[in-house]
């Protein structure tokens, strides 16, 4: 498939992490508050008032950014930033992984962090590596 078609599976992948994470965090964060260190409480409540609001807008921000990937040409900077944002959700989802392997018990995220975006964003970064669409190789 034609990198160009893979990248678009970016946005599509972070809905439905988005939408896994909207299902499942108000009872996560309702069931581990005494866990959080009290200066946070009114971080988390903001977060937790605002949260679809967040969702929406880092989704967006995300189809934008792949739309300015898809019309760029390789190694600009129209690439280089959506190389960029893959390999953050890449992180995002390997942190969501881990912290369920660290408590021992789902944390919001986790199965789209598995079954999506380890294999799915792995393979486009790869492919965008191998193609050389974000870092020309000088020596061949």
């Amino acid at each position: 498939m034609e990198y160009r078609k893979i990248i678009w599976l970016t946005p599509i992948l972070l809905t439905i992490h988005n939408i896994e994470e909207y299902l499942t965090m108000p009872a996560f964060i309702t069931s581990h508050w005494e866990d959080y260190p009290a200066f946070l409480n009114k971080y988390i409540a903001f977060m937790a008032d605002h949260f679809s609001l967040v969702l929406i807008n880092v989704t967006l921000l995300v189809f934008l950014i792949t739309y300015i990937g898809s019309i760029s040409k390789p190694n600009s900077p129209g690439m280089l930033l959506l190389f960029i944002m893959q390999v953050i959700l890449l992180l995002n989802g390997l942190q969501h992984i881990l912290s369920s392997i660290w408590i021992r018990e789902y944390v919001p995220g986790a199965i789209t962090s598995i079954s999506l975006y380890l294999p799915i964003l792995g393979y486009s970064i790869f492919r965008a590596l191998k193609e050389e669409l974000v870092f020309k190789r000088q020596y061949k």
